[in-house]
């Protein structure tokens, strides 16, 4: 079994949810929802999302010392949107499991790599067909 393999997410355990909007509050309800105790970092108090969850912090992207707080309390942390630095992702990944990695992020936020992959992919599909 591999070490990404080994990591399982109980109900009554943490998710951190990095992000605001509707996708994120209805990710923090679905999980609240599911037994999880809900987390929510973003940059406006005011969203639904933050008001929803059982707690939060606000922060900007860039600040470390709130990114690497927020990340102990959780026993997960996932996000949503591509807006997220694949670098915070890797620095929050010292600190706490984040099952969906920073390697996502790196190709979408890469034009050169995004091209590229969607290149090869077309061309394994023609191949295939």
């Amino acid at each position: 079994m591999s070490a990404q393999n080994n990591h399982i997410l109980y109900p009554g355990k943490t998710l951190g949810i990095i992000g605001n909007g509707f996708i994120a509050t209805r990710l923090t309800q679905d999980a609240q929802r599911s037994g999880f105790k809900v987390g929510v970092y973003g940059s406006q108090a005011s969203d639904a999302a933050m008001k929803q969850a059982d707690f939060e912090t606000v922060g900007a992207l860039s600040d470390r010392a709130k990114l690497k707080e927020f990340s102990q309390e959780c026993d997960a942390v996932t996000y949503v949107g591509a807006n997220v630095d694949a670098q915070v992702i890797e620095y929050i990944s010292q600190y706490t499991w984040v099952p969906q990695g920073k390697e996502t992020l790196e190709v979408i936020q890469d034009r050169l790599l995004e091209r590229a992959f969607f290149l090869i992919r077309l061309t394994l599909t023609l191949h295939l067909m």
